[in-house]
């Protein structure tokens, strides 16, 4: 991986290259962004740059033998860890999903934690690193590094350490023993305990700007102008989630169609049908098809729900000109838009908020999403 393979971020390269020309490398940073950002390929492009053989001032130059191995996750110096859930009442090691991380991560380098979850099959399962991850990379870095250097140690998702995995690594990270390097990952930094954060040196990476990503669909796939704006558009500064609109043979906003659907069958939940029955029906089927989709989809779903209404309420306060969706994106969002309004607004936030609070803590999905239907039906129905 190199620096001139990831789109955009160049203030990001420049402090990055800086930090290798003046060879003043942190021994821990948090490199902190939203799903999508490419924090984890600008850092092993950063590590790539420290270990190569014949690194120019701009990048490293990605054919010796140290960029080789690093292209294809195979430099022996380099500690993945990464999110896992429990295995037939065993906390599972990094270690053990080696070959599984490589072919995730070299297929696509921004992925998300719910593409690593669906790329596992953890279906239901939540993932976490477990204080036993934490005693596998302190014995790593207790031995010299095999071929490099420096010995890296990425911990990706950074906010999935447990406490007491957390805690474990603090003298770690304060006072790493010989030449290690710690890169942590994360999307959600205000997670992460403030003893960690107080550790690390902090890089903020920003979401991806429209440009940026349809300069890399252009490159990246065969696809018009405009298919790429809206995918850009779409993906809200998300590299992953555009590739993965732009390889869809139609590109549909599909999340966000999926959750105007709903609020269509909840908005006409005791309308009578042709069939003289109401909706009712209907709702409790999504409610049992949805309550397998799985947490982590659980949880996307609603966190697109709380953008769907911001759109919507920057429709009807702001001009149009701010708002990121259309009818020619979602179809029927300007009409919708106007059932969202500051007499209800509040309210859905908090429904959603709970929502999504309660599916962290397994609730029940049938359950829960019964309930929210049946409060958006009534705040569908709030006059504005």
């Amino acid at each position: 991986m190199q620096y001139s393979l990831i789109p955009g971020h160049e203030e990001i390269k420049q402090r990055l290259r800086k930090s290798v020309a003046e060879k003043r490398i942190p021994h821990a940073q948090l490199f902190a962004g939203p799903d999508g950002c490419g924090h984890l390929p600008l850092a092993i492009a950063y590590a790539a740059h420290i270990l190569c053989d014949n690194p120019s001032a701009e990048d490293s130059c990605g054919q010796c033998r140290q960029c080789k191995n690093i292209s294809k996750l195979t430099y022996p110096d380099f500690r993945f860890s990464m999110p896992l859930a429990a295995l037939k009442k065993r906390k599972p090691l990094s270690s053990e999903f080696t070959a599984e991380w490589r072919q995730a991560v070299l297929a696509n380098p921004y992925l998300t934690l719910n593409d690593w979850y669906d790329f596992l099959g953890f279906d239901n399962k939540q993932g976490f690193i477990s204080i036993d991850e934490s005693a596998d990379i302190i014995r790593a870095i207790s031995l010299k590094p095999v071929e490099g250097k420096y010995r890296f140690v990425f911990i990706w998702m950074a906010e999935k350490l447990r406490t007491d995995a957390a805690n474990r690594l603090l003298k770690s990270l304060e006072e790493p023993e010989g030449n290690n390097i710690f890169i942590l990952l994360t999307s959600q930094p205000d997670a992460l305990l403030t003893t960690i954060l107080s550790r690390t040196q902090l890089i903020k990476i920003p979401p991806f700007t429209i440009h940026e990503i349809e300069s890399a669909l252009k490159n990246k796939f065969t696809l018009d102008d405009l298919a790429c704006t809206r995918i850009a558009l779409l993906s809200d500064g998300n590299l992953s989630e555009a590739y993965s609109l732009a390889s869809k043979e139609e590109v549909k906003a599909e999340t966000e169609n999926n959750f105007l659907n709903w609020m269509r069958l909840c908005y006409t939940l005791w309308q009578p049908t042709k069939t003289g029955k109401d909706n009712f029906s209907k709702l409790t089927d999504w409610v049992d098809e949805f309550a397998g989709a799985g947490r982590e989809n659980q949880k996307s779903f609603i966190l697109s729900g709380m953008e769907f209404f911001r759109q919507c309420m920057m429709m009807n306060y702001a001009g149009a000109e701010l708002v990121r969706y259309s009818d020619d994106i979602i179809p029927s969002f300007s009409k919708f838009s106007r059932f969202i309004h500051q007499n209800n607004i509040e309210e859905f936030e908090k429904q959603l908020n709970d929502a999504f609070y309660h599916i962290e803590r397994n609730a029940n999905p049938r359950i829960l999403f019964l309930n929210l239907s049946l409060n958006v039906n009534r705040l569908l129905h709030t006059p504005a």
